[in-house]
C-alpha cells in the first residue's frame, strides 16, 4: 500500500504533502510560505531537498526531517489503494465471412480476452436495412478472462442471399467497451440445378382433373399452381413432397369447366428450397355432363330432345345408325337441345346417341361422354 502524510509547519500556511511507496518517500505536492521571506524571494520547502537542488529559494528552517519523523509517524496517516491498470481487452485469432454460398453453414473463430473479468459478449449480423438477423445473432455473458465459443447458436446458413454486417463487441469490469469486429460481408445464391417440368399431360371425368408429368432431374418435390378467375391470380393449390409423385388430381369442379395449371419443380441443398421455373400454362377442362335422350317417331321422322347437361357447355353432336351395332354417323352438331330427323324411311328403325362437348379458349375440343343409344320406327 501507499503511507501517506500530510502534515503543516509552524506556519499555518505551510505543508509538506508527502507519499511512501516501496518504503521510499515522495513529495506529491509543493507548497509555500510566501510571508516568511527576508530577502523578497518566496520560500518552498521540497521535503529532503536543500537549497543546492533550489538555489533561487530559501528553505525554510522551522521543520526539518528529524522532527517530521519524531512528531507524526507514518502509522497514523495510512491508506491502502487498489492500482488501476488499463484494460487489455482485444480478439485474436479471428475469422469473419466476406462471401458466404447461401445455405452453407460458417464457423467463426477467434478468443477475446482481457485483464479484468469479461461481463459481455456480442456476435450479431445486421442486414442491409439496418435491422439485427436475430438467428444469425447472440449475445452472452461469460465472466471469464476470456472467450471463445463465438460460433454457438450462430445460423450463418439461413440468411437470404443479400449484403450484411457482421460484428463482434464486449465489454469487461472496467467498463471498457469495444467493436472488436465489423466488417461487411456477401451472402450469395449457390449454383443450383432444378429441371423444368416437361411432359404435362391430363385426363379428366365430369368433375376432376388428373395431371401428369415426366419426372424432373434433381427434384426433391413439386409445386401445383391453379389460377383463381375471381383473383386474376395463380394460387399454389399443392405441395408434393415426394419427386416420385408425378402427377396431382383437383376434385370437386364443375362439368364442362375450364381450368389454368402451372407445375414447377423444387429442390432442397443444405436446408434451402429452389425452384425451377414455373411450366407455360396448362389450360384444361372437365368433360360436359352425359345427355339423357329420348327420341319418337314422327310421319318420317325422329324427334330427339335430350337433358342433364352442362351449363357451360358449348354444343351437341347427334349420331345415327341404321342398327344398333352398326355404324354411326354424325348428323348434326347444335348449340340447342332438341333436334328433328326428317327424310326417313317409313316403317324403318334408327339408332340415335348424343354427346356434349366444350372449345376451349386455346381451341382444344373436349367432350363428353356418349349417351345412351336410343332407337325408334319411324312412321
Amino acid at each position: 500500500g501507499i503511507g501517506t502524510r500530510v502534515i503543516e509547519g509552524n506556519n499555518t500556511t505551510h505543508a509538506w504533502n508527502i507519499a511512501r511507496i516501496d518504503d521510499l518517500w515522495y513529495n506529491t505536492d509543493n507548497t509555500w510560505d510566501e510571508n516568511l521571506s527576508t530577502s523578497s524571494k518566496i520560500c518552498y520547502d521540497y521535503f529532503l531537498k536543500g537549497e543546492y537542488d533550489f538555489p533561487d529559494h530559501i528553505r525554510d528552517y522551522e521543520f526539518d526531517t528529524y522532527s517530521f519523523n519524531e512528531e507524526f509517524p507514518t502509522s497514523s496517516y495510512a491508506y491502502e489503494y487498489t492500482p488501476k491498470y488499463n484494460s487489455t481487452l482485444s480478439i485474436s485469432n479471428y475469422n469473419y465471412p466476406t462471401t458466404i454460398i447461401q445455405g452453407n453453414p460458417f464457423t467463426l473463430t477467434g478468443t477475446i480476452t482481457s485483464n479484468y473479468l469479461i461481463d459481455v459478449v456480442g456476435v450479431r449480423v445486421i442486414d442491409s436495412d439496418g435491422d439485427i438477423v436475430p438467428s444469425a445473432s447472440k449475445e452472452v455473458y461469460p465472466y471469464s478472462y476470456s472467450y471463445s465459443n463465438l460460433d454457438s447458436g450462430i445460423k450463418f446458413g439461413t440468411l437470404p442471399a443479400g449484403e450484411y454486417t457482421y460484428q463482434v463487441y464486449a465489454s469487461d469490469e472496467s467498463g471498457n467497451f469495444k467493436f472488436l469486429v465489423d466488417e461487411d460481408f456477401t451472402v450469395k445464391k449457390p449454383t443450383v440445378t432444378v429441371s423444368n417440368i416437361t411432359g404435362l399431360k391430363y385426363t379428366n371425368t365430369t368433375s376432376s382433373i388428373k395431371l401428369t408429368w415426366k419426372k424432373a432431374a434433381y427434384a426433391s418435390g413439386y409445386e401445383v399452381w391453379m389460377y383463381k378467375h375471381n383473383q386474376d391470380v395463380y394460387v399454389k393449390t399443392k405441395t408434393i413432397t415426394s419427386k416420385n409423385t408425378n402427377y396431382f388430381t383437383k376434385t370437386g369442379l364443375s362439368s364442362a369447366s375450364m381450368y389454368r395449371f402451372k407445375v414447377r419443380a423444387y429442390r432442397y441443398v443444405n436446408g434451402v428450397k429452389y425452384y425451377g421455373n414455373l411450366s407455360d400454362e396448362f389450360i384444361v377442362a372437365t368433360k360436359p355432363l352425359t345427355p339423357k335422350v329420348t327420341v319418337k317417331a314422327g310421319a318420317k321422322k325422329a324427334i330427339l330432345k335430350w337433358s342433364n347437361t352442362s351449363s357451360k357447355t358449348t354444343g351437341y353432336e347427334v349420331y345415327r345408325a341404321t342398327s344398333k351395332y352398326g355404324t354411326y354417323k354424325k348428323i348434326k352438331t347444335t348449340s340447342s337441345k332438341n333436334y328433328t330427323n326428317t327424310g326417313l324411311t317409313k316403317g324403318k328403325y334408327y339408332y340415335y346417341k348424343v354427346r356434349a362437348y366444350r372449345i376451349l379458349e386455346n381451341g382444344d375440343c373436349i367432350y363428353g361422354s356418349f349417351s345412351t343409344v336410343k332407337s325408334v320406327k319411324v312412321k
